[in-house]
């Protein structure tokens, strides 16, 4: 067949395809594919006339064979490229679009595809939590649509989710002011405002959102969530509730409804809400143990093994660690066996729960015969916890009797003897959304600085570099050996009283029974319950609050007061703690 022929084949099948005859022209062009593949044009229509008639996996693999043949064809490579981007490809999709380019730097389409494959391809990264990979794909589909607000906004997103508040806010005012009428953009910009613990500015955004979409299910739930960070909690109940009248089966708005309820004192109701969260969809993609093993919820253990997990953070974990030998007593004498999940850096100080069968740390595998599992933060529900049915006999947690002696001696030779030992913790994990709301900075401490009697020690993971240039109290710095949560236990029993923000270290000084002081921001966690000064759920802890939200420098003053009242008595060293049993 000459070219001549194979020419006139082309321009019938363009022709049955300007009619409508797709299938026609891709059944005259599928022989000439096979007799002629090497010729210019011939598969690159067939790819083209598969890609209309939808059969994609098909058109990508004819139009990939075609690049051999015409391998400098821009539009070739264009089509490859969109064609791939259309089948759900998106990474794929890149390479033949940037070869695209190359061959031709001012094509138009072959830019709008390439920045499409980018930005699809930094959404799924970003979904899949590789959120450097995201930003790189998200950014460079940007430089080719700079105005494009959705792309904008994404990145935004990751760079929130990577801890960047700053510029996710900038980038999202952008976003904003390119898209003014987006009830979403406005809604994920007060989360980033929220990170940045400006509460206030993300409640005029959001309701600017909910004036331009009433309805907006998430800036319902994000309101009642700014609301609670201005501890009007009653407030955040209604957004809450305005959000599940509008979808009952939302996950964030139970969660944090139930967060908002625990925080009233309402803990039947809000145990059950706080369920929610492993319906998230998050959650759901984990294909966390919760969702391939029966919920534990109260049933009788003869003779089953039940999986309790820490599915959150040191603290959460710390604090509900209490109920594990309540489990244990259910499971006694009747062959039940319990099995405690945790994270490496818990295990030891978790070894001295007695009665527990097993440890296991996160990522390991676990027995195959699991008759039950529960999160360590649903005991509370499965046993029913009230107010006041918490249980709070402490210590419940312990170091090892050789580390506490090894602790003893090291704190001895820092000839402090006659001091009140007093260990600080000022900031929490700056990944957390609430840690701009809850850290301080060890400067705000300085007012302790002038208390005399006392000795003053770190016990901020990190925080080295902040000790060593602090303008705030001296600290003796003894964190470099601090290499688990045991190791910490094991110091902090060796103080007199440990002062803390809102951090894993308070509940862990709760835990071992030591005197703890707990400063708050004025918008406390739920857990801290509204205006008390006592935890129920920490009998040795002392509550301090901001009265205005940001105000560290007014808590410090009071904590100075009643630190110096307290090295004036003997009272608290003369309770040093023996090592445990």
């Amino acid at each position: 067949m000459s070219q001549v022929d194979v020419q006139r084949i082309l321009q019938s099948a363009e022709a049955l395809r300007q009619s409508g005859r797709v299938a026609d022209a891709i059944a005259l062009l599928q022989p000439l594919a096979v007799s002629h593949a090497d010729t210019p044009g011939v598969l690159h229509v067939l790819g083209i006339l598969l890609a209309v008639s939808k059969r994609h996996d098909e058109a990508a693999t004819t139009l990939a064979r075609a690049t051999a043949v015409e391998p400098t064809s821009a539009d070739l490579w264009n089509n490859y490229g969109a064609v791939l981007l259309v089948s759900g490809r998106a990474d794929d999709a890149v390479a033949p679009l940037e070869r695209a380019l190359t061959l031709r730097p001012d094509y138009a389409d072959a830019k709008r595809n390439l920045a499409a494959a980018l930005y699809r391809t930094g959404d799924a990264a970003a979904t899949a939590g590789d959120l450097p990979r995201a930003a790189s794909a998200l950014s460079r589909s940007l430089e080719l649509r700079p105005d494009h607000a959705a792309t904008i906004a994404r990145l935004a997103s990751v760079h929130r989710l990577q801890g960047d508040a700053d510029t996710a806010i900038a980038l999202f005012e952008r976003a904003h002011q390119l898209d003014p009428t987006s009830a979403a953009i406005l809604n994920n910009l007060a989360e980033a405002l929220l990170f940045a613990g400006r509460a206030d500015d993300a409640d005029e955004r959001l309701r600017r959102a909910l004036a331009l979409d009433p309805n907006h299910v998430e800036a319902h739930v994000t309101l009642g969530c700014a609301r609670l960070r201005q501890a009007k909690i009653d407030e955040a109940i209604e957004q809450f509730e305005q959000a599940l009248r509008l979808s009952p089966q939302s996950p964030r708005a139970h969660e944090f409804l139930g967060t908002a309820l625990l925080q009233r004192g309402h803990f039947q109701r809000g145990w059950r809400e706080y369920e929610w969260r492993f319906q998230t969809p998050e959650m759901l993609r984990s294909k966390n143990i919760y969702h391939r093993v029966p919920a534990w919820r109260g049933e009788p253990l003869a003779g089953r093994t039940i999986f309790l997990h820490a599915e959150q953070g040191f603290g959460d974990a710390i604090q509900f660690a209490r109920y594990v030998p309540m489990v244990v007593d259910r499971t006694r004498g009747q062959g039940g066996r319990v099995i405690l999940g945790c994270r490496p850096e818990l295990r030891r100080l978790f070894a001295s729960i007695a009665g527990v069968d097993a440890i296991v740390e996160s990522g390991h595998a676990l027995p195959s015969s699991i008759d039950f599992q529960c999160p360590l933060m649903s005991l509370p529900m499965a046993f029913g916890t009230t107010i006041q049915t918490i249980p709070n006999t402490v210590p419940y947690l312990a170091a090892p009797a050789e580390r506490f002696d090894a602790w003893r001696q090291r704190v001895a030779g820092d000839g402090a003897a006659e001091s009140l030992r007093v260990g600080l913790t000022w900031a929490g994990n700056p990944a957390l959304a609430r840690d701009r709301v809850r850290s301080a900075a060890l400067r705000d401490l300085a007012p302790l600085a002038d208390v005399p009697g006392v000795t003053f020690y770190s016990l901020q993971p990190g925080g080295s570099a902040d000790v060593a240039g602090s303008r705030g109290p001296r600290l003796i710095d003894h964190t470099a050996h601090l290499t688990d949560w045991s190791e910490t236990a094991a110091f902090v029993a060796n103080l007199d009283l440990v002062i803390s923000v809102d951090t894993a270290v308070a509940h862990l000084a709760g835990a071992l029974a030591r005197p703890t002081w707990t400063l708050l921001p004025a918008a406390g966690e739920w857990r801290w319950l509204i205006g008390r000064a006592d935890s129920p759920w920490y009998p040795t802890m002392r509550l301090f609050r901001q009265q205005n939200a940001g105000d560290w420098a007014g808590v410090m003053r009071e904590v100075a007061a009643c630190l110096f009242k307290l090295s004036e008595s003997s009272g608290a060293r003369s309770q040093r703690p023996h090592p445990p049993i």
